[in-house]
């Protein structure tokens, strides 16, 4: 994840983000908003990078799936199943 993208998420959990990337550098956290983040921001953001990590696994699952169903040793219905399976468990 690059620092544009956790400032893009900063902003999107609600945060006023008062540092320019190019100026982030070693910069504490709690430094880098104004004011101070609430806990339920802390705690949206938070929300935000798990579901988020947990997208791209399921992703790089179901990608290793879509791999074994052309493969010709494990080419079957049953990899392409699995591969909307695991997909579709990001639509619950």
């Amino acid at each position: 994840m690059t620092k544009e993208d956790i400032i893009k998420l900063m902003r999107e959990a609600g945060f006023v983000v008062g540092v320019s990337v190019e100026h982030w550098g070693d910069v504490p956290f709690a430094k880098l908003c104004h004011p101070t983040p609430t806990s339920a921001a802390l705690y949206r953001m938070l929300e935000l990078l798990v579901s988020r990590a947990a997208a791209a696994e399921r992703e790089a699952c179901a990608k290793v799936c879509d791999v074994l169903a052309v493969h010709p040793e494990y080419a079957s219905d049953i990899t392409k199943v699995a591969a909307q399976a695991i997909r579709a468990r990001g639509n619950t």
